[in-house]
């Protein structure tokens, strides 16, 4: 069991009003929506916040990926995919490595939602299957970006299976040595 500690904080009516009725609506207690509000802010917002991020709705960015032809979103996916992720674990971890990368790509998908996230693993070979509503071409990109991106902090792999709303990705890490990886 993690430690807790108590604080007080000052909030305004309204503000307390709606984390009252946000609560309610989750099932939750006031306690433990702030929690996780304070929890995203310090795996994620503070971070994006300084890092660059831009917010776009679902349907733009599904819009965006459709109407490029599949070698643009190959080539563009890649490019991104070399560079953006390997920066940010930089600024998020301080060094660049796989156990790195799939923290990383944990949060981006759980505060970042590009995709529902979920990893297994099997000796030193990991299955990540990354799951979202925004179509194929989405699909061929996230394949390419993450391909690209483990290829960056030098983990070559190129299996995996583009579907229609998920991707499966294979990643058999260079030697038998396990991954310490804690789902976020």
């Amino acid at each position: 069991m993690r430690k807790t500690v108590l604080r007080s904080f000052r909030l305004e009516k309204e503000v307390d009003e709606i984390l009252q009725k946000e609560s309610q609506s989750r099932g939750i207690s006031v306690n433990a929506l702030v929690s996780q509000i304070l929890k995203k802010f310090v795996e994620w917002d503070r971070y994006v916040e300084r890092f660059g991020f831009v917010r776009i709705m679902r349907d733009g960015f599904r819009i965006l990926h459709e109407e490029l032809k599949e070698e643009e979103i190959e080539k563009l996916a890649r490019d991104i995919g070399g560079r953006n992720p390997r920066e940010a674990m930089l600024f998020w971890f301080k060094s660049a490595n796989t156990e790195n990368l799939l923290k990383w790509l944990s949060l981006h998908c759980k505060y970042g939602r590009i995709a529902e996230f979920e990893i297994q693993r099997l000796g030193n070979c990991y299955t990540i299957t990354l799951h979202h509503f925004l179509g194929k071409k989405y699909s061929l990109f996230l394949a390419n970006w993450l391909d690209e991106a483990f290829r960056s902090v030098g983990e070559a792999s190129s299996r995996y299976e583009v579907n229609r709303d998920s991707v499966v990705f294979t990643l058999e890490t260079k030697n038998q040595r396990e991954i310490h990886y804690n789902e976020v």
